[in-house]
Parts: C-alpha cells; sequence; structure tokens
C-alpha cells in the first residue's frame, strides 16, 4: 500500500487519490492550516506537501505535527514508522565523487541535526541526500553546521558550497576555499537542450530536474558560455523578483538569446522560485 494512504487511512483522515483537485500521483487532503474543504492540499509522490489554496508546504513531518496537533519530536516517530525510515548514506558516491578526496573539514553522512533542517526546509532527506550528494561540516571545520553541497562538473566534484543550518548565521553560503563559483554552472551536467535558469542551489531544488543554477545573480560571461555550449536550444530563466535580480536576468536574457529561445519569468517581488508555490512551479517547468 502507498505509505501515504496507509498512514491516511490509520489515522482516519480523509483523502483522495483522483478526481476534482487531485493531480495525478499526488493523494488529497483538507488543508488543516487554511481549513479549505475541497481537497486543495496535497501529498507529493516525491514527498512534501502543497495547498493550491493557502501556498502553505513543507515537508511530511511537518503536515503530520498539524494534522495531528502533536510535537516535532512526536510528528518524526510518526514520519519514520510510516515512510523511508533508512537514514541515506553517502558512502555510495565514490563514482561521482571521483578523484575528490572527503577532507579533515567534511564528513560523509549528515547528522540528525541536519536532516532536521532539510526537512523543515521542506525537502526530504531520504532524495535530497542521495541525489545531490550531500555532506556535512565537522564541528570544529571552517565549516561546521553546514550542508556540504558538491559542485559536479564532467561527473567530477570541483568545488563545494557550504549552508549554514542556521539562517542567522553570516555567511549562509560559505564556498571550499579552493573553489571559484564564476567557472561553474550547478546542475549543468543534468541538461540536455531545455532549461530553467535559477540563481541559486536551493531554487534549483525546488524547481527540480531540467533546472541550472548560476550559484547567485552576478553570474559571469563564462557561465552563459557554458551554457551556450552545452547547445541549449530553449531556456527560461526565473530569477528573484527583486529589481537588480531582474535586470541580471535581462542582461542574461540578451546574451543567451543569440543562440537559444529564451523567456524570463518574472515573479512578485517578494518571491523567489524556492518559496513559489507549487502551482506556479508546475506552470513554470510545463512551459519547457
Amino acid at each position: 500500500m502507498d505509505n501515504r494512504i496507509e498512514f491516511l487511512e490509520d489515522y482516519e483522515i480523509d483523502y483522495r487519490s483522483s478526481g476534482p483537485n487531485v493531480t495525478q500521483g499526488w493523494v488529497n487532503i483538507n488543508c488543516p492550516f487554511c481549513h479549505d474543504p475541497s481537497y486543495h492540499l496535497g501529498l507529493s509522490p516525491n514527498g512534501g506537501f502543497n495547498c493550491w489554496v493557502c501556498s502553505e508546504r513543507g515537508s511530511i513531518q511537518k503536515l503530520i505535527q498539524n494534522l495531528l496537533s502533536i510535537s516535532f519530536g512526536e510528528a518524526k516517530a510518526i514520519y519514520l514508522r510510516y515512510f523511508d525510515t533508512n537514514t541515506p548514506s553517502t558512502s555510495l558516491k565514490t563514482q561521482i565523487i571521483g578523484d575528490f578526496k572527503l577532507g579533515k573539514d567534511i564528513e560523509n553522512r549528515i547528522p540528525e541535526i541536519g536532516m532536521d533542517f532539510l526537512f523543515k526546509r521542506g525537502y526530504s532527506p531520504n532524495e535530497v541526500i542521495p541525489k545531490y550528494s550531500l555532506m556535512w561540516g565537522n564541528r570544529l571545520s571552517d565549516y561546521s553546521f553546514r550542508i556540504i553541497i558538491p559542485v559536479i562538473s564532467g561527473g567530477k566534484i570541483v568545488g563545494f558550497v557550504g549552508r549554514s543550518i542556521n539562517d542567522r548565521k553570516k555567511p549562509k553560503y560559505k564556498n571550499a576555499k579552493w573553489f571559484d563559483r564564476t567557472h561553474y554552472v550547478y546542475g549543468l551536467d543534468d541538461i540536455r537542450d531545455k532549461c530553467i535558469i535559477v540563481e541559486g542551489i536551493f531554487d534549483k531544488w525546488r524547481v527540480g530536474d531540467r533546472t541550472i543554477a548560476t550559484l547567485g545573480i552576478e553570474w559571469t560571461h563564462e557561465q552563459a558560455r557554458l551554457i551556450i555550449d552545452k547547445g541549449v536550444k530553449r531556456a527560461i530563466i526565473v530569477y528573484d523578483g527583486e529589481k537588480k535580480a531582474q535586470e541580471q536576468a535581462m542582461r542574461l536574457g540578451n546574451i543567451l538569446s543569440g543562440f537559444m529561445e529564451i523567456e524570463i519569468i518574472e515573479p512578485d517581488t517578494d518571491i523567489d522560485p524556492d518559496t513559489m508555490p507549487e502551482d506556479q512551479l508546475e506552470e513554470i517547468r510545463n512551459l519547457l
């Protein structure tokens, strides 16, 4: 049985797996956040949830906590009982890591505190850790309490970005000392002739496959050349809604338009792809 349905039935929560408002592969319930009674909150087949009415979204664990009005720890225990209980190990990344050697600053396994950070950001650790070869910064290193996100080019790790799990810690993102982000485009290995171009790593994760990130709005001509040389025929640029980001999106679009079909999406001022409602993201994905 689908683990989402098993959980909902065990806790006598009414659901719909087909019919009005239900996307194929999703399981929908009434939203506990906005109390909409029309089954607009969907549980994704890839983990996470999204309400198409109030735009609330996040991890399944967050949903369990609110559905059952229980503590974070209690919700986590229920999540682990019904959903994937295997903490993903990164030890199987040998083929991806190639010549890269784990140093004293980096651990191969992400501890519970890092897993909780991913949960709270609306990501399923069991999905994103193996998919993006994530690691962890050692407690005594310059990258302590950071999710280590490798940047892979040509099948090898060429650098990494450390994302602090504490949003108040500056800088939030800290690159490897020997890594110059301006020479690479995150996710470029995984696209073909169509792609969505975003600013940051979390934007790329949220939008999903066929998405690449320039690792900031200050893109370089070398990065633009990498996208062109990849043979992309159509690209959709989705930078943040703020004025400076949109100006950079226009500049990038002007350069790339001589080599491919370009479309630029302008979100609302306070919106970026990582916080965009799922229905809007799906509309953008469908433009490719």
